[in-house]
């Protein structure tokens, strides 16, 4: 079974905001996020800093932070846990030009409480921004649902199918898609061959990630270019079994396509296409 992605990549398409009131810039007076967990708007007029709470328990928080808007336009979004003096305790960010960008993580809680956070955020108003907070900390939380298939959260990331294919559309010019998969694996290699096509001309990419267990960024690699079809190979090496993130970021005209084939020893799935297989593809 293969999955056929039809790429909806603006983030303001998304499900609505979970604070519909006006954000808190006061440390003292923060905003208590609700049990969906997300937080999203259009970037405010200029540098703002905004403060939050949520309930939290021992587990770990999942972080997602993204933006969407004009190409050439500087966009920000920083993203910092706060200890009980109010101090940074933890940090990451994702800064661009772009379309879009996002990054993820997930940090450890270790205590039942509130968790404090500081969001700072920098962009043109005409952008869009979204932020989703979930994983086994966060206390009350609704059940993580991806609001498509395949998902756009790293909350609710979408298997990989059994033959290990994921296919789609390109999501439009000027636009860019970045979604999240989850395969079980083992100890060995995992191999992957990454596809972007279409008319010759046309810049067109796509990238592959593995999240690190923080959800980092990990090792990656990517394919892009303007000719009719782009295409490379890598093996991962898997140190241990478990549950392995997947991102992708892809780009180019939606009458393109793209194609992800998962495969090797370290895929723990059956069905999945084999080391031999896959070999035979990448040899010259």
């Amino acid at each position: 079974m293969r999955i056929q992605i039809v790429a909806t990549v603006a983030l303001a398409a998304l499900a609505a905001s979970a604070q519909a009131a006006e954000l808190s810039t006061s440390a003292l007076h923060p905003t208590s996020v609700d049990a969906s967990g997300v937080i999203a708007g259009g970037f405010p007029a200029s540098k703002t800093a905004y403060y939050f709470t949520v309930d939290v328990k021992p587990g770990e928080l999942l972080t997602q932070i993204a933006f969407d808007g004009r190409p050439g336009a500087n966009k920000s979004i920083d993203f910092a846990l706060l200890n009980a003096e109010g101090r940074s305790a933890a940090t990451y960010w994702t800064h661009g030009e772009g379309v879009a960008d996002e990054r993820t993580r997930s940090f450890p809680i270790d205590a039942s409480g509130t968790q404090a956070f500081r969001v700072e955020l920098e962009g043109p108003p005409t952008a869009q921004y979204r932020i989703e907070l979930g994983g086994s900390a966060l206390a009350n939380a609704s059940p993580a649902v991806a609001a498509s298939v395949p998902s756009r959260s790293l909350r609710a990331p979408t298997p990989v199918p059994a033959d290990g294919v994921i296919s789609g559309a390109l999501p439009g010019t000027d636009k860019q898609a970045t979604f999240y998969f989850v395969v079980d694996v083992k100890a060995g290699d995992m191999l992957s061959q990454i596809t972007a096509q279409s008319r010759e001309g046309a810049d067109k990419s796509l990238s592959l990630e593995l999240l690190r267990e923080d959800a980092s960024g990990g090792e990656s690699y990517w394919v892009h270019g303007s000719g009719p079809v782009e295409e490379k190979t890598r093996s991962f090496p898997i140190d241990k079994g478990g549950k392995q993130i997947i991102r992708l970021v892809v780009s180019g005209p939606e009458s393109g396509s793209f194609k992800v084939e998962l495969g090797g020893t370290a895929i723990a799935q059956r069905g999945l296409a084999s080391a031999s297989a896959m070999a035979a593809q990448t040899a010259p």
